[in-house]
């Protein structure tokens, strides 16, 4: 019980660790007995501690030789994780070394996943007991459901994925082939990071592709939220749905009224139009006064002529008086 906080070699703190949560698993391994970060309480503490010597006790036991060959074949995987840089070596598109110390600890801190096809993986949520947790596909392909079984987002190798965003929406992981993953705790990538300099190299790169991607899950998530809550019936369907049949109803019954009564309404009568070769009368000597008014009209509108002699330019323009 209690709250731990946990603090780098610089004092920086990186994460925290509730009930439930376990620390020390690699030293007691004895694949790297240095201590990388400082655990420090935040509350009263009930810790339960498992020395070695209660280990090897359990180990020699009844059922010791199981639980035996499960330790070996435990420190076989951490070491081959090591050997090959795995899992930050999977990601695309970031230039890694396997030889560089911090992701050889961030491979010695990394669980291994196995799955079937078909088989479902439970991502753990960021309040959890070791804090949020990062994963990573290495084989294999995978599919993000949502709450109702509905695909999110297909996992392809090389994909990051935020566990706390999946268990936040009530998601889970199911393989769609042999799926090989590894998780690992956010604060412990935070500790390996800060305890090696090399890791300055990557870590910006490192930190875009993980905004990157979750970005994308959470858009992904957020979409599928909205079709769901869509789909959920509202309180006042009932009510809508009468209300829409009723003014369905309505209208049809205005539209069939209005047909048959269109009788009854004053319906307007087009004009005739005049025969073929009808012209209207005119007073006598109209059409000469008109002609000879559009004359005057064009001749008023009519633009004197200039006189211009040569190297002298305008000599004189002619001026026309306009008529009262």
């Amino acid at each position: 019980s209690g709250t731990v906080e946990i603090l780098t070699n610089a004092g920086a703190r990186v994460g925290l660790l509730t009930a439930g949560a376990t620390f020390g698993d690699v030293a007691c391994l004895g694949l790297f007995p240095r201590w990388m970060a400082t655990l420090r309480t935040l509350s009263a503490c009930r810790v339960v501690e498992v020395p070695e010597s209660a280990l090897r006790r359990a180990l020699s036991g009844a059922s010791g030789e199981v639980l035996a060959e499960g330790m070996e074949r435990l420190v076989d995987e951490r070491r081959d994780q090591v050997a090959r840089g795995l899992p930050l070596i999977a990601l695309p598109g970031i230039n890694l070394d396997p030889s560089e110390a911090c992701i050889r600890v961030i491979g010695l801190l990394s669980e291994l996943i196995l799955l079937s096809s078909g088989e479902v993986w439970e991502p753990e949520k960021d309040e959890g007991p070791c804090g949020p947790m990062l994963s990573i596909v290495y084989k294999g392909r995978a599919q993000v459901e949502a709450r109702d079984g509905q695909n999110v987002m297909t996992l392809t190798p090389g994909t990051l994925v935020a566990e706390g965003l999946v268990a936040a929406a009530g998601g889970r992981i199911r393989a769609e082939s042999s799926l090989e993953a590894y998780r690992f705790r956010r604060s412990d990538f935070e500790v390996a990071v800060a305890s090696d300099a090399a890791a300055q190299r990557w870590l910006y790169q490192f930190k875009l592709l993980e905004r990157q991607a979750i970005e994308r899950l959470r858009a992904r998530l957020s979409n599928v939220q909205g079709l769901m809550q869509i789909s959920v019936p509202h309180e006042k369907d009932r009510e809508i749905q009468t209300w829409t049949a009723k003014r369905s109803s309505s209208t049809s019954r205005a539209t069939r009224l209005r047909e048959e009564r269109s009788h009854l309404y004053f319906e307007p009568v087009a004009a005739e139009r005049p025969p073929e070769g009808f012209m209207p009368l005119q007073a006598p000597g109209h059409g000469s006064q008109s002609s000879s008014r559009m004359e005057r009209r064009r001749s008023s509108r009519s633009r004197p002529q200039s006189h211009v002699e040569a190297n002298k330019g305008l000599v004189y323009y002619p001026v026309t008086k306009l008529p009262k």
